[in-house]
């Protein structure tokens, strides 16, 4: 449960600060977000390192301090004032068409994320559980996965990536 609330908020609140920074600060805001995944990236694998056998029940320390990372995010990003932007009508004769178009570009996008968001959750829990029938200590499976993640945020930090979400689909 902490973990869907934290998504959430999490989605919203990487859309928001492209959407809603102002011109001038919007490059700034997105560097911002992809920096705090890139921190993520580091100080979740060393954290769960850490973690891991503090408890008695193996994992259940690195699964209590991710909830308290989640929780934090949740209660930090509650404090976050953002504007709701306001609704643009269609204009012309033919906004019921563009309207249609759109949906259907909407759903085929919603389709296609979670179809990547399925595949990368089965390929970044299927390498750590691999890596330990290979014999590879559980530090390492947790330096991949952050290596993973800091790859994939260092990659979208290039000038060319940093419109806002809602200029992607025009």
């Amino acid at each position: 449960m902490v973990f869907g609330v934290y998504n959430a908020a999490a989605q919203y609140y990487r859309f928001a600060a492209a959407d809603v920074a102002s011109a001038d600060f919007r490059a700034k805001a997105i560097s911002l977000v992809l920096a705090g995944g890139l921190v993520g990236g580091i100080v979740g694998p060393e954290t769960s390192k850490l973690t891991v056998d503090l408890l008695q029940t193996h994992y259940l320390g690195a699964y209590l301090s991710l909830i308290w990372f989640l929780v934090l995010v949740v209660l930090v990003v509650q404090l976050l004032d953002i504007p709701v932007p306001a609704a643009a009508a269609p204009q012309g004769a033919d906004a019921a068409a563009r309207a249609d178009h759109g949906a259907a570009v909407f759903v085929v996008a919603v389709f296609a994320a979670a179809i990547a968001y399925g595949v990368m959750n089965l390929l970044m829990t299927a390498t750590p559980l691999a890596m330990g029938i290979c014999g590879h200590p559980y530090s390492a499976a947790a330096t991949v996965i952050g290596w993973h993640v800091i790859g994939m945020l260092g990659r979208r930090s290039s000038p060319a990536r940093s419109s806002s979400a809602s200029e992607c689909c025009r």
